[in-house]
């Protein structure tokens, strides 16, 4: 019995209403330990530490009885891997999203009042930016991928109608520029597809291999702010935290978290330091924590992980009195760099916050989009002029390099955006 309430999903053939058999079957689970754990490694390798059995099983343990994990077949063989997160939306202000003109504004109002506190069904990462919530074969094409994708999602709403849970929302993110055509896939399935806040990244230069090599790329302006926040932030000291120094300081470590959680307008269910600490026992040195000091006293943290040759800063906690004449979160950026450098990594992902501030240090925008439809057919009908004028956030960008560098992010810039003919 317990078994059989650990199995989400039975078994079952992939189809969406409507649609015809797209030829897969799949198995869901609500525990990762119940994953044939060969199985997913099959269809994900090496391509994506944040769908690797480690980083899932911490999720697992610090999120019980809130993830669906599905494996999907073709054959008898493993061609795809979805992971769902039933979470909390807190939503402070989708207004400012939203181009309010007409009925619309009645629409973005109500839809606003009504779920400022909101559970939906996610697939993807809810901790950061990327396409973390699905992978494929690559003989899988994107039209079989989605419709997969959407006949989980439709049988994992109805499971949770049935056991007296109501889902406010389905979201499938996010989707890079190269994928944008996969998001169009998910249309057919009655999804809305629209862009979101972009991605900020940061591609390191190959003859990049201390911090001094990375300023003398920077132009005189931009290299004076980046020795301005160095300066500033003298008299901070940082220093690595390894599992114990977590374990002993967890509640210290939530509330700077938290201060820097509670800013946003709009933001997902916070980590908890359980699941942060899961996390680091799993992926060990993959994943760096750092503490940043004043008089002895942390006054913020931050947190990289190591997918591949790419740093993905992952999570910050700030002690907000101290900042400003600080530069604190400055300084993280800086450090973020330094990190990168030292393990030898190629690019940063710096998340979707902040954009102005990271270009100044050097990272350039990458267009997302998301896929997100109401579960019910005539409120997710009424939804659509909504979702058609959610707009991204306009942040200015800034262009901090000279000579080649310049014109190489430029280039890389293009690349990542899907704008090379």
């Amino acid at each position: 019995m317990e078994k059989m309430k650990a199995c989400l999903l039975e078994e079952r053939k992939v189809s969406r209403w409507g649609l015809k058999e797209v030829g897969l079957t799949y198995q869901a689970h609500r525990s990762f330990s119940l994953v044939n754990a060969q199985h997913w490694k099959a269809v994900i390798g090496d391509a994506n530490l944040f769908l690797s059995p480690s980083y899932l099983t911490a999720v697992d343990l610090g999120h019980p009885q809130s993830m669906t994990f599905i494996l999907f077949y073709k054959d008898d063989e493993p061609a795809g891997v979805g992971v769902f997160h039933e979470i909390c939306f807190i939503s402070g202000d989708l207004s400012s999203h939203v181009n309010t003109t007409g009925g619309v504004e009645f629409v973005g109002r109500t839809f606003k009042s009504a779920t400022s506190r909101y559970s939906m069904l996610v697939c993807g990462n809810p901790h950061c930016t990327g396409e973390h919530g699905y992978y494929f074969k690559s003989e899988i094409d994107a039209h079989v991928a989605m419709q997969a994708l959407c006949a989980a999602a439709n049988a994992l709403t109805l499971t949770m109608r049935a056991q007296k849970k109501r889902a406010m929302g389905i979201l499938i993110k996010d989707f890079y520029p190269d994928a944008f055509d996969h998001a169009e896939e998910l249309k057919k399935c009655g999804f809305h597809v629209f862009q979101v806040d972009n991605q900020n990244r940061m591609q390191l230069a190959d003859h990049w291999s201390v911090l001094d090599d990375y300023l003398n790329d920077l132009n005189t302006k931009f290299r004076t702010k980046v020795k301005s926040v160095l300066n500033k932030s003298k008299d901070v000291h940082i220093r690595e935290w390894h599992l114990e120094d977590m374990q002993k300081n967890a509640q210290l470590l939530q509330v700077l978290y938290r201060a820097v959680y509670d800013r946003a307008d709009f933001a997902m269910e916070p980590m908890s330091m359980e699941f942060l600490l899961h996390l680091k026992m799993q992926l060990k040195e993959r994943m760096l924590v750092q503490v940043f000091e004043l008089q002895e006293e942390v006054v913020g943290f931050q947190i990289g992980i190591f997918n591949g040759s790419e740093l993905e800063a992952f999570a910050v906690g700030i002690d907000y009195a101290q900042n400003q004449q600080h530069s604190i979160y400055g300084r993280m950026l800086v450090e973020f760099i330094q990190m990168a450098l030292n393990k030898k990594r190629s690019s940063i992902a710096f998340g979707r916050t902040a954009g102005e501030i990271k270009s100044t240090f050097g990272a350039f925008p990458v267009k997302m989009r998301v896929a997100a439809r109401h579960p019910g057919f005539f409120r997710n009908m009424m939804l659509t002029p909504f979702f058609r004028n959610v707009h991204p956030a306009d942040e200015p960008q800034r262009y901090p390099f000279k000579g080649e560098v310049a014109l190489r992010v430029e280039h890389e810039q293009k690349i990542w955006n899907n704008e090379i003919d």
